[in-house]
């Protein structure tokens, strides 16, 4: 999902400032870069909120629709049978 680059020495330069050894900045630099496909960036996550967001919508909006085709002819029935109560 992650287009984005991962700039690996940037990252060992920062973990090695932080307090990682070289060696272990290394080594983490590179097990990111071989997962980087499995990484979600920002703007997959702000798709994947607006296809969920339009998802939710039309499924709101066929609850809606099924509730009201259910509940028309239930109130109609309800009404005739009233309407021959005494």
């Amino acid at each position: 999902m992650a287009d984005a680059a991962l700039d690996t020495h940037k990252l060992v330069k920062k973990l090695t400032a932080s307090g990682f050894s070289e060696d272990a900045a290394e080594a983490l630099a590179e097990a990111l870069l071989e997962r980087r496909d499995d990484l979600v960036t920002k703007p997959d996550l702000d798709a994947m909120e607006q296809r969920l967001q339009h998802e939710l919508r039309a499924d709101i909006t066929a609850a809606k629709l099924h509730l009201v085709l259910i509940l028309l002819p239930s109130m109609a029935a309800l009404l005739a049978v009233f309407k021959y109560l005494p």
